[in-house]
């Protein structure tokens, strides 16, 4: 246990760091990627690829080149292709990866003039690899606090994993990865998905060890 003066000399050091990070840090937006959407955006989900150049730096050579693709809403599509570019078709609508040339618009908008984080908060995202907080189930499964207990339990039932939640504590017990089984994990990380529900949905395929 440290003394009080060290503990306040990591407590200081701490605060000044989180300081210079909230500081110095650029701001990840561009100029032009201001614009606001209606907190129903996007209501359906249609999404329009239109000639999508984009690269992880704009210094560097394109991942993606002229990719045209139109989904319609409701309609269900998958890449399936090793080396097609799933993460890069992914991390670009998710905004990590920057433009050089095209556009992407989902009901209607192109999501170049909003801001990054209004995107990646409307849409419904299952990663590769599931991550959890430290914390309870109920902060790893609604971290935003946007369901009630109810809707949590239901939704563990759904893909059959209350049982074994409640059997460890219930919705308030702390957890973390190895809490689950690999099997479980990813059905935890869908039952974010449907507690969540948006009108796009990306999953991408998990990685096996």
């Amino acid at each position: 246990m440290p003394s009080g003066r060290r503990l306040k000399w990591l407590l200081e050091r701490a605060i000044s760091r989180v300081r210079t990070y909230i500081l110095d840090t650029k701001d990840e937006n561009l100029p032009n990627e201001t614009g606001h959407v209606s907190d129903k955006w996007p209501a359906k989900g249609a999404i329009v690829s239109n000639g999508v150049t984009a690269s992880y730096d704009p210094s560097t050579d394109p991942v993606l080149k002229d990719i045209n693709l139109s989904i319609t809403p409701g309609e269900k599509v998958a890449i399936c292709r090793t080396g097609s570019g799933k993460s890069s078709l992914v991390s670009t609508l998710l905004r990590m990866l920057e433009f050089q040339s095209g556009s992407i618009c989902v009901d209607d908008i192109d999501i170049s003039t909003i801001t990054r984080q209004a995107v990646r908060s409307r849409f419904n995202s299952l990663p590769q690899d599931p991550f959890f907080l430290q914390g309870t189930v109920r902060e790893n499964l609604d971290p935003l606090r946007v369901a009630t207990g109810e809707r949590l339990v239901e939704a563990l039932q759904s893909v059959r994993i209350w049982d074994f939640c409640e059997s460890r504590g219930g919705l308030d017990e702390d957890m973390n990865e190895g809490t689950l089984s690999h099997g479980q994990r990813q059905l935890f990380c869908l039952v974010r998905a449907v507690i969540n529900p948006g009108s796009v949905l990306i999953m991408q395929r998990p990685h096996y060890g």
